[in-house]
């Protein structure tokens, strides 16, 4: 007997067990879906994951035109996702659903919600490309996250959403024929409430924007591409937002719409509004991050900001009927300044009294008409210390930075460096300019460095006093004369023609490589380099150029220069007639392996040698090795330094070599790219040396022996969207540590990137600690120890063990040398890069060492 109620006990739960809704996710793609629902899931009433009614696996629209036997659902936990459904026109079959956490609804005929009256909450409201213009079964919704509405076809106004008090995230994008939005009037975003942010975008036929006349504090504000949408009459209750960025609309006027508006924490940007005529808006904010109006063509006046104090950036570019700027008063320190392609705009005097102190870069280009630059802040600027300068194509007075210092009575001295190829003592077209070499101004009490830019110009900026001014030394090369002597007093002092002309004192050849990475190494992407060939002697020189590269890693793509010789981990370049200061560029391009042949983490190595045809008198130039780590993804603003984490006190008289990095990831090109690159106090700036930059770059400044600027003026860097190849950029350059730093000491340093005038990328931080021994590697357990390393003639193991086997192979894995013995004659190698593996006792160890 208790045997037989056991039975039946355990089947009555197994029938309560199968009448549950199943766990997870129900699919019903089809109407015989729909029907055999209540059959499939007795009683299921409280779905426990998300409900997809219509075409899930296909493209095809769905034969779903009913939804009858779903009118027992209550609750879903997860989304209701009704797709591709264009049979179906209305959803009163879910009138006794009540509990949802998201709708998304796509491709429908839907004219309205009709049956969702019943609903009181939802996390994410989405309606993509369908044909729905009535939401009053939403009238009962008294809590939406997030709503986006897109590419319907019948909407016209937004009616049915008035009684919402805060939504997150609000999305009205590529609504064909909506023309007013005229709802969210009781909309806040005021604490304890999040802080919603707006998007407007895309809507052909929008005209009329009556809505958000109480919100208070925004997130984010974006109103774009909305071409007949003439005003916005709307916000004039918001007191702080994040960013605002109006874009691409048809606006004649702001209507002061953002008349209480105090406070931007980010960015503001007006661009691209072509019929906008004026702008006299703004009068309330105080404070912001950056202002940005680009593209406004019909714009003639630019007033506004009258009680603006607290600002870091100002771009006005390109509005093509600007006449009168008559804003900005105000500002205190500011960091970037552009004004610039306006051809009828006459005078930008409202910025005399501005702040330039902390000022980053100043840029004035391409106004016509614009001939005052001499203006008090600007001259302050120009005379100190970290001047950042582009003043150039406007109108006479204010065509370069030069001519505005003449204006603003400030000391310059100038003048060229330059190789006198013909004797003549002057510098003309036949000669050689000498760039990137280190032009020093001393009045005793403070220094002024600058480097001569590619045609051998230089113009430095200083105090008053009695000035010394010098070029740096190059090997077996003099200048004369040695130095310059000047003498201001106060300021507007010019002294021109200081220039230092070079003459070989001893003939000789020198001929140096170098091969830097100019992109991440990742599995299954392209790799970039660039050889760097320069003459570093006084006679021409011609000759090859080697790369060794691990071809089980790497497959050689393409190169700018035609190989002589290419084989599984090697190429060959001819070089022919490299001048005096001449530095040539091969790029080279590689496919990286897939995993599992390599993966993040692993080392790239290669070493590049060149061999001039004449007898080099330094040796140890001719040779660079580059050990890339492969990664798995990166960012792309970095700074690199290759000589790792750790160095030696033997090293203490070698380079450190850094790699800055960037891109733009921005949405439209970067006319202006400044790098300020933080040096260490234990690197010795009189060291710093410029190797090679991805673009021309227009002058290099030291700025209190620790800060570096580069800057690369009009560089129209295109964004990664645009052309990725081409949007990345670079600065190498090599600098040596201070010879009386300790064990222990670091050398810390940090790039801040600036694209245009917006706020500095921070790269990470390179940290480089002087060691008594480098640190060990626990993969190594047999603990030997190889050298010399580069070696020419013997390899040496230092250990104690006992040696079963050495093997040398190339980088192809081929096996070259094989033996016991602790001492290893590789003189017969090729130069390059190998690999030896010792075994011993059953263990082995692998290293990697570069035979010169």
């Amino acid at each position: 007997m208790i045997k037989k109620i056991l039975v039946i006990l355990i089947g009555c739960i197994a029938t309560v067990a199968m009448a549950q809704c199943p766990p997870g996710n129900i699919i019903l793609e089809t109407q015989a879906d729909v029907d055999a629902f209540q059959s499939n899931y007795p009683n299921c009433t409280q779905i426990l994951g998300d409900l997809y009614i219509g075409s899930y696996s296909t493209s095809s629209f769905s034969n779903i035109n009913n939804l009858n036997a779903l009118n027992g659902i209550t609750s879903i936990a997860g989304r209701l996702q009704i797709s591709q459904v264009d049979q179906l026109i209305d959803l009163s079959d879910l009138i006794n659903l009540n509990s949802l956490d998201s709708l998304w609804i796509s491709q429908s005929y839907l004219s309205s919600l009709n049956g969702l009256q019943n609903l009181t909450a939802l996390e994410n409201l989405r309606l993509f490309n369908n044909h729905t213009s009535d939401f009053s079964a939403l009238n009962h919704l008294t809590s939406l996250n997030q709503l986006r509405i897109a590419f319907d076809e019948v909407l016209v106004d937004l009616s049915g959403f008035d009684h919402f008090t805060n939504i997150n995230f609000i999305d009205i994008n590529n609504n064909r024929q909506l023309t007013s939005i005229n709802a969210f009037q009781n909309l806040t975003g005021v604490p304890p409430f999040t802080t919603p942010s707006i998007q407007i975008d895309d809507n052909l036929v929008l005209a009329s924007l009556n809505a958000f006349q109480n919100v208070q504090v925004l997130s984010n504000l974006e109103i774009n591409g909305n071409p007949m949408l003439s005003s916005i009459n709307d916000f004039s209750n918001l007191i702080q937002v994040n960013r605002i960025r109006i874009y691409d609309n048809g606006l004649i006027s702001m209507n002061n719409a953002f008349s209480s508006l105090t406070t931007i924490n980010s960015l503001l940007t007006i661009g691209n509004n072509f019929s906008m005529t004026s702008f006299d808006d703004f009068n309330a904010l105080t404070s912001i991050q950056s202002i940005t109006f680009i593209n406004n063509n019909s714009l003639q006046s630019l007033t506004g900001f009258n009680n603006l104090i607290d600002i870091n950036s100002v771009n006005v570019s390109s509005n093509l009927a600007l006449t009168q700027f008559n804003t900005f008063q105000n500002i205190r320190p500011l960091q970037y300044l552009n004004i610039s392609n306006h051809p009828v705009l006459n005078d930008i005097n409202a910025i005399t009294n501005a702040d330039f102190t902390l000022l980053n870069s100043l840029r004035i280009v391409d106004n016509d008409l614009i001939s005052t630059c001499n203006l008090t802040s600007i001259c302050q600027y120009i005379n100190s210390n970290n001047a950042n300068a582009e003043i150039r194509d406007n109108a006479p007075g204010c065509n370069s930075p030069l001519e505005v210092a003449t204006g603003c009575n400030l000391n310059i001295i100038s003048g060229t460096a330059y190789y006198d190829l013909n004797g003549n003592n002057i510098f003309d077209s036949s000669d050689l300019p000498v760039q990137n070499i280190k032009i020093t101004s001393d009045n005793g009490t403070d220094t002024f460095t600058t480097y001569t830019r590619q045609n051998g110009s230089y113009d430095n900026f200083t105090d008053d006093g009695a000035i010394n001014t010098t070029i740096d030394g190059i090997s077996n090369f003099s200048f004369a004369p040695a130095s310059h002597s000047s003498n201001f007093s106060g300021v507007g002092n010019q002294d021109v023609n200081k220039n230092f002309e070079g003459s070989i004192s001893n003939a000789f050849n020198d001929v140096s490589v170098q091969i830097i990475p100019t992109n991440a190494a990742r599995p299954g992407f392209d790799a970039r380099y660039r050889l760097i060939l320069k003459n570093e002697g006084t006679q021409n020189s011609s000759g090859v150029v080697t790369v060794n590269y691990d071809a089980s890693k790497l497959t050689f793509n393409s190169s700018s220069v035609t190989a002589i010789n290419q084989t599984a981990g090697l190429i060959t370049f001819n070089y022919n007639n490299l001048n005096l200061f001449e530095t040539r560029i091969i790029q080279l391009q590689y496919d990286v392996a897939l995993p599992p042949t390599l993966i993040g983490g692993e080392i790239l190595d290669f070493n590049a040698q060149i061999t001039p045809s004449i007898t080099d008198v330094d040796a140890t130039n001719n040779n660079d090795v580059l050990s890339q780590t492969v990664v798995n993804s990166y960012d792309p603003n970095d700074k690199t330094v290759f000589e790792g984490n750790e160095i030696l006190p033997n090293q203490l008289n070698e380079y450190l070599h850094y790699l800055i990095r960037f891109q733009n990831t921005g949405t439209a090109s970067a006319f202006h790219v400044k790098v300020t690159d933080t040096l260490s106090n234990n690197l010795d700036w009189d060291t710093f040396e410029p190797i090679n930059m991805s673009h021309d770059v227009g002058e290099v400044h030291i700025r209190n022996k620790r800060f570096i600027d580069f800057d690369f003026p009009n560089i129209n860097l295109p964004d990664s969207t645009a052309n990725e190849a081409l949007s990345h950029g670079y600065i190498y350059y090599r600098i040596k540590p201070k010879q009386n730093i300790v064990i222990g000491d670091q050398m810390e340093n940090t790039a801040h990137i600036f694209f245009d005038f917006n706020e500095a990328i921070v790269t990470n931080t390179t940290v480089t600690t002087l060691v008594q021994t480098l640190s060990g590697n626990d993969e190594e357990p047999l603990g030997i120890s190889i050298y010399p390393n580069p070696v020419k003639e013997t390899l040496v193991l230092k250990t104690d063990k006992e040696i079963d086997s050495i093997s040398i192979y190339n980088l192809q894995g081929q096996e070259l040398i094989k033996t016991n013995s602790k001492n290893i004659n590789v003189n017969n190698l090729n130069s390059g890069i190998y690999l030896i593996t010792i075994h011993s006792n059953s263990q082995s160890q692998s290293l990697k060492f570069i035979k010169n």
